[in-house]
Parts: structure tokens; sequence; C-alpha cells
């Protein structure tokens, strides 16, 4: 099993998804071809590979989306279903984002607001 997916591997799995991405466990078949675990295979084309991933910067139209939806589903208690963001986002912005590139924006959000919030007690101190 390797780690760092190379080109020719990265090119056997685009050509595989062409016309195989509809397949039953596509990413089963391809470790069969290539020396990596399904779980990475399905997680590098999810994430890298994926034609239809849009690679441009985030707007800030869509981060505020981001911003509330997640908040809505908090506020409902809910757990936050990335998938179904990012079908929200291509529907309202016709934008292909992956649902890591989604977590990332909010998390960083949230990480932000925590050290915000640190230095906003600190200096009531």
């Amino acid at each position: 099993m390797k780690s760092k997916f190379d080109p020719d591997s990265e090119k056997i799995i685009i050509d595989y998804m062409k016309f195989h991405e509809h397949v039953k466990n596509p990413f089963a078949k391809l470790s069969k071809i290539i020396p990596f675990k399904p779980k990475q295979i399905s997680h590098h084309w999810w994430n890298v590979l994926d034609p239809r991933i849009d690679q441009d910067p985030i707007s800030n139209e869509e981060k505020d989306f981001i911003y509330r939806w997640v908040e809505n589903a908090n506020a409902q208690n809910s757990i936050i279903q990335w998938k179904d963001l990012k079908m929200e986002i291509q529907k309202n912005f016709g934008k292909f984002r992956t649902r890591n590139h989604l977590k990332n924006i909010w998390y960083s959000k949230e990480r932000r607001l925590v050290r915000i919030a640190r230095v906003g007690i600190s200096r009531n101190y």
C-alpha cells in the first residue's frame, strides 16, 4: 500500500472513473489495479481529482451562505450534513465544492472566533 498518489495512478483513476463512475464500488475495483485502499482512492477522487470540483477561490457570498447554513443546523441541534450543504452550494451558486473545503471554511471561522474570544477574555483580566 502506497501513501502518496503518483501521476500514473491518478491517470488510471481519472480514466477509470470517466466510464465507471456509476458502477457499484468503483474504488474497490480500482484498488485491485493500483496499490491503494478503496478508501484512499475514494478520498483522493472526491477531494482532488473529480473534474467537477471548482478550484476558484470561494466568494464572500458563498462563505456567508456556509456560515448561515451551518449556524442554522447548529441552532436546530442537528448533525451537520456536509453533503447536503455541498448540494445547496451547487444549487445556489452553481459550484461543485468538496465537503472538506466546506468544512475547512466553517472550522477556520470557528477557530478564529475562539481566538478572538480568548484575546477578549485575557484583556479583561
